[in-house]
């Protein structure tokens, strides 16, 4: 029993890598999916504008700031799925981490990771305390569905104990309806990023969970409990890359600059303000309390190295075979 604690508390944390998740829920994703399809009439003619697509609630609000400054000629697009992104109708990118290898095999390695934006977005939440094994019983745990990877490495780590001690998982297209089901929900456990998470515990109480110190209590595992979970990324478009490197480089920079002003008194776009239904000054008291960084050229590389390293830690075969080489990350000059 003890082994089966070990795994659920483990594994489930390898769920929430990113600021926010994008599942494949059939029936909503049908629905998503007809609101987004693009229809490529012709090619999308050449501009001196940037494309860039935000995949997340931090970079949503950096991007925000950059659109807004006259002298940029950055496009921003929030965007629900990847489909844009697999189909290379980008030119810059913020996506969740664990997106990245199956997105570079998806564009048959048509895409770069230019920096590392984020870490520890991470938050398993759960309204009883649990003490023991025989307490994880009956539970229900609420997650969003990842790729097809990462559902893979759920079914083969959870299958088992699930079946044994009764364990009911509810998957959810959004976080947002976690969020509206956990307030007449009793008995689970769920997997938040911010804004979410903050979102979640301003409602209720709830008992809280180490990311860190458990995932190198899964039964021969290979990972040690300390370090970072990366949680968001910068990838740029290999098409876009080829004539515009110091455009590129400038945007990175940018980029880095824009995270690190971001202030209390900062307006917001509705869009943003709408879309996370949440106040200004919410959005930003989140924003600052997040752990943002900027990793790039060769630390980037080394800890991006050391997330797959931890993946395959919990699962050999995570990738298929298909972990990227050196040929993924992007080098400024």
């Amino acid at each position: 029993m003890n082994k089966i604690k070990r795994i659920f508390f483990v594994i489930l944390p390898v769920l929430f890598l990113s600021g926010c998740f994008f599942g494949k829920n059939k029936e909503l994703d049908k629905v998503e999916n007809a609101q987004n399809e693009v229809i490529e009439v012709e090619k999308r003619p050449i501009t001196s504008n940037v494309n860039i697509k935000s995949a997340s609630f931090a970079s949503d609000i950096i991007l925000d700031k950059l659109a807004k400054e006259e002298d940029k000629s950055y496009i921003v697009t929030k965007i629900n799925n990847y489909s844009q992104i697999e189909s290379l109708d980008f030119d810059v990118a913020v996506i969740p981490a664990y997106q990245v290898v199956d997105l570079f095999n998806k564009t048959n390695g048509n895409i770069k990771l230019a920096a590392i934006t984020m870490l520890n977005n991470i938050h398993i939440i759960s309204d009883k305390q649990i003490n023991n094994p025989t307490e994880m019983a009956g539970k229900t745990i609420m997650v969003p569905e990842l790729n097809e990877s990462m559902n893979k490495l759920i079914d083969s780590k959870l299958g088992f104990a699930k079946r044994l001690m009764k364990i009911r998982t509810e998957f959810y297209h959004s976080q947002k309806d976690i969020v509206k089901n956990l307030e007449n929900s009793e008995n689970i456990i769920a997997f938040l990023s911010e804004p979410y998470y903050s979102k979640a515990i301003s409602k209720k109480q709830y008992y809280s969970f180490d990311v860190n110190e458990t995932i190198s209590m899964l039964p021969n595992s290979e990972n040690e409990s300390e370090g970072d979970f990366v949680s968001e990324v910068i990838i740029v478009n290999k098409n876009y890359l080829r004539d515009n490197r110091d455009s590129f480089d400038k945007f990175l920079a940018d980029y880095k600059k824009a995270q690190s002003e971001i202030k209390e008194g900062d307006v917001l776009s509705q869009g943003i303000i709408n879309n996370y239904d949440i106040t200004n000054e919410e959005a930003i008291k989140i924003f600052k309390s997040m752990d943002k960084t900027f990793l790039d050229s060769d630390t980037m590389a080394g800890v991006f190295e050391i997330f797959l390293d931890k993946l395959e830690g919990l699962d050999k075969n995570i990738f298929s075979g298909d972990r990227p080489s050196d040929d993924l990350y992007y080098k400024s000059k």
